[in-house]
């Protein structure tokens, strides 16, 4: 499916009390967070990916 919307970037599920995020790193696995929901999702989801980057690229 990747061919036809591109490759995954990050997943999001609201629960009740908290966010959880989901980051694919490659062939390593990936990056699971949660977080209060009283947080800028933009800035969680940039900070990251650019932890990610940074590390795994």
């Amino acid at each position: 499916m990747a061919s036809k919307i591109g490759d995954p970037v990050f997943a999001m599920a609201k629960y009740g009390k908290v966010f959880r995020f989901t980051i694919p790193v490659s062939a390593a696995g990936l990056i699971l967070i949660s977080t209060e929901l009283d947080i800028s999702i933009e800035d969680v989801v940039a900070k990251i990916c650019n932890i990610r980057n940074k590390h795994y690229s």
